[in-house]
């Protein structure tokens, strides 16, 4: 099947959106600025895929829920699946996804996942709703992966600058598994500073942070990103090794599993649940400067 772009603008932006993923694989300004990674495959082939029904990767690529197993890869299944556009105006698009028999090989749940972008007054509010298609409780994780392309390859040239003063440690990573392990990395600031060996170590993942709003920022010139995650719990930051041309920001509702596993899906830490024809909603907003 072939995937089909759809584009929503406000004033000086516009938003490219991808049926395949339901994926946000373009923001511009009208003096040209691209702000969006534009999925070099050589280095990494996405742009903004939403993670569901998992967030990170399970132990042994596979999730267990009442004694079977069922295969599921890092971050799950619906970036890489097709997703129908059920609404779409100059402003703002909405597309869905649904259980089907593929998704049920890997995921037993009846489900219903739109994804939904709009703007307002030129800022991006990039939203998410879960719905239970089931007769029983769902078990699920979602979250956010955008990367947002640098204008200078240089990541010393960068900061991420929190709203709020932070004391907190990243949780290591080996092979996409936690390890126990953690390291202090903010200490009553708000401003940390972007070198290419933070990611020496995979991911920075913050399994709890106050802030509720992030702003990637060029040191010198006037380029940033701004963040509002608001009520999202985790929260990551990622590019790939050797790579310093994009930083993924990424509000997540759950996270990977540590070197033990997990006996259950249902017991997972992190993870979210929702009774039988109840919705799940959540968003993030995205500004822009050029």
């Amino acid at each position: 099947m072939m995937s089909q772009l759809y584009t929503i603008s406000s004033g000086e932006f516009s938003a490219t959106i991808s049926s395949l993923g339901a994926e946000l694989k373009s923001v511009q300004h009208n003096s040209g600025t691209e702000f969006m990674w534009q999925a070099d495959p050589d280095i990494w082939p996405r742009t903004a895929p939403v993670l569901f029904p998992i967030v990170g990767r399970l132990k042994g690529d596979q999730l267990r829920y009442e004694q079977n197993t069922y295969p599921l890869t890092q971050h799950g299944f619906a970036r890489d699946k097709h997703f129908t556009c059920i609404s779409h105006s100059d402003d703002s698009i909405a597309l869905q996804l649904s259980f089907n028999t593929d998704t049920v090989q890997h995921y037993p749940f009846h489900f219903k996942l739109i994804l939904t972008y709009r703007w307002e007054h030129e800022q991006l509010i990039c939203g998410y709703e879960v719905i239970n298609a089931d007769a029983k409780t769902i078990w699920f994780s979602i979250g956010a992966h955008p990367g947002f392309l640098l204008p200078v390859a240089d990541l010393s040239q960068f900061t991420l600058e929190f709203n709020k003063t932070e004391t907190a440690a990243r949780y290591l990573l080996q092979e996409g598994l936690f390890t126990g392990e953690k390291e202090e990395l903010l200490h009553h600031q708000n401003i940390l500073p972007l070198h290419a060996s933070l990611f020496d170590k995979d991911a920075i993942v913050f399994k709890t942070l106050a802030s509720t709003q992030v702003t990637l920022k060029h040191t010198v010139a006037t380029y940033s990103v701004k963040m509002d995650f608001d009520g999202f719990p985790q929260f990551a930051v990622w590019t790939k090794k050797g790579s310093q041309r994009f930083v993924c920001l990424e509000p997540w509702f759950g996270y990977a599993d540590d070197v033990n596993g997990h006996t259950d899906l249902s017991q997972k830490p992190g993870i979210l649940s929702l009774g039988p024809k109840e919705t799940f909603k959540a968003h993030y907003k995205l500004s822009f400067t050029p």
